[in-house]
Parts: C-alpha cells; sequence; structure tokens
C-alpha cells in the first residue's frame, strides 16, 4: 500500500508527463496558426501569439528543471503576454519595471534552500 506522499508524487510524476507530451504539439499548433493567418487579422493577433508561444516553452521549460533561469524567464514571459493581452504593449508600464524585482522576491520565498 502507497503512503499519500508516494502517490502524491505519483500523481504529480502523471501530470508533469501529460504537460511534456502534449504542450510541443500545442506550442506548434499555435505558432504555425500564428505565422500563417496573422495577415488576417490584426497585428496585435501576431504579438499575443508570439507571446503564448514564449510562455508555453518557458512553462515547458520550468516543469522539466526548476532553476532560477527557468523561473526568471517563465516570469518575463507570463509579464510578455499579460502585457500584449491586457494592458498597452507601446508603453513602458509598471508592469515592466516591477517583474524583476518581484520574480526574484518569488524565488526567495517559493524556493528557498
Amino acid at each position: 500500500m502507497k503512503t499519500l506522499q508516494q502517490q502524491e508524487v505519483l500523481a504529480q510524476d502523471q501530470t508533469t508527463e501529460g504537460i511534456n507530451k502534449y504542450t510541443p504539439y500545442l506550442i506548434s499548433v499555435i505558432s504555425i496558426v500564428t505565422m500563417l493567418f496573422w495577415v488576417n487579422f490584426s497585428n496585435k493577433f501576431y504579438y499575443i501569439g508570439i507571446a503564448t508561444v514564449l510562455f508555453l516553452f518557458s512553462v515547458l521549460n520550468f516543469i522539466n528543471k526548476k532553476i532560477f533561469i527557468n523561473f526568471f524567464l517563465l516570469c518575463i514571459f507570463a509579464n510578455n503576454l499579460m502585457d500584449e493581452v491586457f494592458f498597452n504593449p507601446l508603453k513602458l508600464g509598471l508592469n515592466e519595471i516591477l517583474v524583476i524585482p518581484i520574480t526574484i522576491i518569488l524565488w526567495k520565498i517559493l524556493y528557498k534552500k
């Protein structure tokens, strides 16, 4: 009989395996659609597509290896995606200025050794 901790680790491994298996296909589809059909939509569609692809790549990297550079890239690309979707990407906003100190603080809190 497996302990609760062993069951949690097994469930997490299965989730990570599923993400590792299907995320590259999702990234490929989003890239192809963005590159082929950006002419039919606004320019914002292209930039959101590229930001989504970069964010998904960073998620995949961070899930595979939880080191600071992958966490930093995940936060930067998440900020880029949020900037493209919710904020004005043409202006330097508070979100771009605060992302680096917040990333460092989050890493210290979440992954302190």
